[in-house]
């Protein structure tokens, strides 16, 4: 069931149900806030719920979406985020490995302040 994993979000969980239902999406969302609020966890949940192909504002967690969704894989996720200097491909590695263990663990990038052009372009792109 989709956001069973989030705790005391339940205004939020209940606007995007709504969008959802009004099919009003936007092109993106910023959600800001508190470290350990649920704002990774949130995101990660309404991106499957919009990747799946079940028609209501949950998923299946059975589809070839869902299953690449789990796995990190799937092409309409992507992941920005601040990093200090350059990270090393290996580097870059151990941090898709460590996502794909605990997806809802939240993350950070000590001294991170900054998202290389380049990045934001590709985005861009996509």
């Amino acid at each position: 069931m989709a956001f069973e994993n989030l705790i005391g979000q339940k205004k939020i969980v209940d606007f995007f149900k709504k969008i959802y239902e009004k099919d009003r999406f936007a092109h993106a969302y910023l959600f800001y806030g508190e470290e350990g609020t649920g704002k990774l966890t949130f995101a990660l949940e309404l991106a499957k719920v919009l990747i799946c192909n079940k028609e209501e504002f949950n998923y299946c967690g059975r589809c070839p979406d869902c299953i690449k969704f789990d796995k990190m894989e799937h092409p309409n996720l992507n992941f920005i985020a601040p990093v200090y200097g350059k990270m090393k491909s290996d580097e870059i590695y151990k941090f898709h490995i460590e996502l794909i263990k605990e997806p809802y663990r939240g993350f950070s990038f000590p001294k991170s302040t900054s998202i290389p052009i380049d990045k934001i372009r590709e985005l861009k792109k996509k």
